[in-house]
């Protein structure tokens, strides 16, 4: 682990946005590292020096997102996670994108214009149709209520059909709850 870390360090420090987020997973984590959530935010924020799709930069915002909304080894403040969201979700990160319609639902707790069915339905239809299967189990779930969509059942299970061919175990139990009821 110790060289592992000292040849991430090295492309980290010579700014390379990939290096630096996954520098920030190991502090977050404590692996190979001490845990140290300060550290870990500092190398998320200097990977968003680069938000290319293709580098660290939009990982690193969506990561540093969800320990804002959660509050996970950094103060809890849903507008941060919101904003680091979306930059992440501007640059293409679908996680980001998934993670912005559960905060416009409400899932994260109070934040400026949240809830907002309008922008969940919008986001969660665009991470699902790039094929996130967090936001197509969500989208079913949406379709079955009739939350922010009228309700319809079959468009419910096409989505969840789609999360449960992935793997995803959620929608693999609301695809059969949908069948057996």
């Amino acid at each position: 682990h110790e060289d592992e870390v000292a040849q991430l360090r090295r492309k980290a420090e010579q700014g390379q946005s990939w290096a630096q987020c996954e520098l920030g997973i190991k502090y977050r984590d404590g692996s190979g590292v001490r845990k140290d959530a300060r550290q870990a935010e500092r190398w998320y924020r200097a990977a968003m020096t680069d938000m290319s799709v293709m580098d660290g930069g939009p990982a690193a915002a969506y990561i540093l997102g969800v320990m804002h909304a959660n509050g996970d080894g950094v103060r809890k403040d849903v507008e941060e996670a919101k904003q680091l969201w979306t930059m992440a979700h501007e640059a293409g990160n679908v996680h980001a994108t998934g993670a912005l319609g559960c905060l416009f639902e409400g899932f994260y707790g109070p934040a400026a214009g949240v809830p907002d069915h309008e922008k969940m339905i919008t986001l969660y239809r665009q991470a699902a149709e790039a094929g996130y299967e967090m936001a197509q189990n969500n989208l079913g779930h949406m379709y079955l209520n009739g939350q922010g969509v009228a309700k319809d059942a079959s468009t419910a299970a096409k989505w969840y059909r789609k999360a449960a061919d992935q793997g995803h175990a959620k929608a693999q139990y609301n695809l059969c709850l949908l069948y057996t009821s």
